[in-house]
């Protein structure tokens, strides 16, 4: 043990090593960073960049632009990211409804079938015509027994 202590306390050595490091540090994020742009998948470039992912949805998600705002949502979807209650809370706070349609489609994906279902038969009535047709095509697309329950209700009502 005292012979391997002594060949790392030599100069020349802590050089190669610290040089080897370095080397290798570049290669890996070199590396990296190809893969996030060949790869397909874009938590890649968590390791490169953990908090821009982050940095770039908050921005985009407070844009008064409603264009900032969709891409911002179909990057939480993206990411795996988009939660239930985030996306409810947005759908309320929301104007446009090009954004609502897209939260209400996200929402599809999220797995909260029964917070889901929940929202969508108390916001339907007073959605708008393209927006009622997404929640429509999200709870048939979610399926299972609400939105069984949900369709027969809607189609009672007509």
């Amino acid at each position: 043990m005292e012979r391997i202590l002594d060949k790392v306390r030599n100069p020349l050595v802590l050089a190669v090593l610290a040089g080897a490091g370095v080397l290798l540090g570049l290669a890996l994020g070199a590396l990296l960073s190809r893969l996030y742009f060949t790869a397909g998948n874009p938590a890649i470039h968590l390791f490169t960049e953990p908090g821009a992912e982050y940095r770039f949805i908050r921005s985009r998600m407070e844009s008064p632009a409603e264009e900032n705002r969709a891409v911002a949502l179909y990057a939480l979807l993206e990411y795996g990211k988009a939660d239930p209650e985030f996306l409810i809370e947005r759908y309320r706070a929301e104007k446009s409804a090009l954004v609502k349609r897209i939260i209400v489609w996200s929402l599809g994906f999220t797995g909260g079938h029964d917070d889901v279902t929940a929202f969508i038969r108390r916001e339907y009535p007073g959605a708008t015509a393209p927006v009622k047709r997404e929640m429509v095509r999200t709870i048939t697309r979610m399926g299972g027994a609400g939105a069984e329950d949900f369709i027969r209700d809607l189609t009672r009502s007509r």
